[in-house]
């Protein structure tokens, strides 16, 4: 019999200092150097950290970071915390939130070569392949209608 496909009924929303200590653990628990306890914290105080929750669960978050030096924000730092979590939207939700409550804002997103699965996200999303730097990154543009 085909397994079950999880429904989410996922909210998205800013992080708040209360959702700190459960987003630190999680990404502890994953043993990521892209992202630190540090930029948590950060991130939730200068209000650019979005997480994805359903029914009181995180499930994943990411920060959207102004790069002065280039001119867009960035989407930084996208986590799904859990491997059960994978493969259920939850990436493809978070991005396309982030564009549609940032409609007016340039966005831009670096994602591994390695990933190809973030690459297909953003691609369905409107975002197209500008080119790849630093051997392992590539960097995708939004292109707004």
């Amino acid at each position: 019999t085909p397994r079950e496909k999880e429904e989410y009924k996922m909210t998205i929303r800013f992080a708040t200092k209360e959702d700190e200590i459960r987003i630190i653990r999680a990404i502890q628990n994953k043993h990521m150097d892209y992202n630190q306890p540090t930029h948590v914290r950060e991130d939730i105080r200068a209000n650019r950290l979005i997480v994805v929750e359903d029914k009181g669960k995180l499930l994943g978050s990411c920060a959207l970071v102004y790069e002065s030096n280039f001119g867009y924000y960035a989407i930084k730092r996208l986590c799904i915390f859990a491997k059960t979590s994978r493969g259920k939207g939850v990436a493809t939700a978070m991005v396309k939130w982030l564009c549609d409550y940032f409609s007016m804002l340039k966005i831009g997103a670096t994602p591994w070569t390695t990933n190809p699965t973030m690459c297909h996200i953003f691609e369905k999303l409107g975002f197209e392949y500008q080119y790849t730097f630093s051997t392992y990154y590539m960097f995708y543009l939004l292109k707004r209608k």
